[in-house]
Parts: C-alpha cells; structure tokens; sequence
C-alpha cells in the first residue's frame, strides 16, 4: 500500500517491482506468458506491497468486457438456494458458463437499484430466471446489454420456456384418471396479491397474472373439461409462503 494508502495501481507495481507493466499483469492474468519462477516473484513481491491483482471493475471498462454474467432472480438468494429447481437451473448455467471461462453472478430483482447498482453495472449480459419484480428489468434493460428471459415472455428481450398448459394438462389428466374424489388445484401464486386465497374468475382477467401459473391453471381447466369434471370458480388457489412468487416453478 501506498504512503497516502491508496490503493497501488498497475503502473505502480511495475515502477516499485522494476519491470514492464506486461509483465506484472501477465502474471496475474496471463500465466503461461512468463516463466514460472518470474511469475512467483511478482505475485510474492506483489502481495508485500498490498497488491492482489487487476480491480475487475476497472479492466472491465478499458477491455469492454468483464466476462461475467449475471442471473437476476425472481425471488431472494436465500429462497432460491433452497428450492430445487433453481438450484438446478444455476447448476446448469454455471457448467455452461465455466465451459467457456466466464464467471457467474446472482442478483435478486427483489434488491432495489440503490442496493445493488454496482453490481448490475459489471456483467457483460443477464439471464432473468422468472418474472423480476418492481423496475429490475426496466432498469437493466436500459444498459443495452444482452438479456435473456427465461420462465416468463417479454416482449423486447428473448425468452425460453416449456409448454406449461401442456404440462399441466397431462399432469390433471393423471390425477383425474387416479382419483375418485373431488379434484382441487392447490398453486403457487397466480396473481400480484400477498394474500392466500381462493381465486375468482375475474382473478384469471387481471393483467397482473403471473404467466407460469396462470398457463398451468389453463391446463388444468382443460383436462377437466376434457373429462367432464366440474372445477367451477372459485377455484382453490393459494401458495405458501412469501417468497413463492417464482409465478408456479415448483407446486402443482
């Protein structure tokens, strides 16, 4: 560290070390371009001057790239590490994204922009998993940045899904054909309301209707009318907890 205990920069290491600013940042960064023994001198003499390295958000703006990608969750961290099928959709999307030597960053769209907004200006793209929350994407897509929807359709950007009504469909079929009672669907969150309830028919009209779990209803509505089983409004939709609006990932 410096006398006025800035941080060294780049230009600095190398004056202090006595070599080429190439040589300091091929030994962070460049590895095979140095002999081994070289690049362990300058790590080491690097580490005694309080150096560790290239700031990531700096190279980023002078290289245009900070090879970094950014998932924007629906939910909060902390739920989403504890649902299954995030977890294994992150899964996925880190193999891939270590495969081709990017690293991956989580953000939730519950955060506002004041608490993250350093962080949403370092990837170079963002994969939003479910429908965001507030102004998140709004706000990202401003940047003009690559973005990619997936669970959910926006009309700008993107989007991957499965056939959800079809899904369901196949899924009330089964159920149907198995039971001899009277068929219920018990969901996660169908509209923008905190509040566990059954649902009306004029719920499946608002425009805030969270697209994943209104299109499995959809399916469900159609094996019952396929089958001749009687589902009238209201129907028994609730979901369980407050972090249930991933719009029906997980559930029925």
């Amino acid at each position: 560290m410096s006398a006025s205990n800035k941080p060294l920069n780049l230009k600095e290491v190398s004056r202090l070390l006595g070599v080429s600013t190439a040589t300091v940042s091929n030994a962070f960064n460049r590895p095979d371009q140095l002999s081994e023994a070289l690049r362990q001198r300058i790590l080491k003499e690097s580490a005694e001057l309080g150096y560790h390295g290239p700031n990531l958000a700096a190279r980023s703006l002078r290289k245009g790239k900070s090879d970094v990608v950014a998932v924007v969750l629906a939910d909060t961290l902390s739920y989403s590490f504890s649902d299954p099928v995030a977890s294994q959709f992150l899964q996925g999307v880190s193999e891939v994204l270590s495969h081709k030597k990017k690293q991956l960053l989580l953000l939730s769209s519950r955060l506002a922009s004041k608490e993250q907004s350093s962080a949403e200006s370092l990837p170079d793209g963002f994969i939003f998993y479910g429908a965001p929350k507030g102004d998140a994407f709004e706000r990202i897509s401003r940047s003009g940045k690559p973005i990619i929807a997936v669970d959910f359709e926006q009309g700008k950007v993107p989007s991957l899904n499965i056939n959800n009504q079809a899904a369901a469909r196949a899924v009330a079929l089964h159920v149907i054909r198995e039971s001899e009672e009277r068929v219920a669907v018990v969901s996660l969150r169908l509209i923008a309301s905190d509040r566990v309830c059954r649902l009306e028919k004029a719920d499946l009209q608002a425009e805030c209707k969270e697209v994943i779990a209104y299109n499995r209803l959809q399916g469900y509505l159609q094996a019952c009318q396929e089958k001749g089983v009687d589902l009238p409004p209201p129907y028994d939709l609730a979901y369980p907890n407050e972090y249930a609006g991933n719009g029906g990932k997980s559930g029925l």
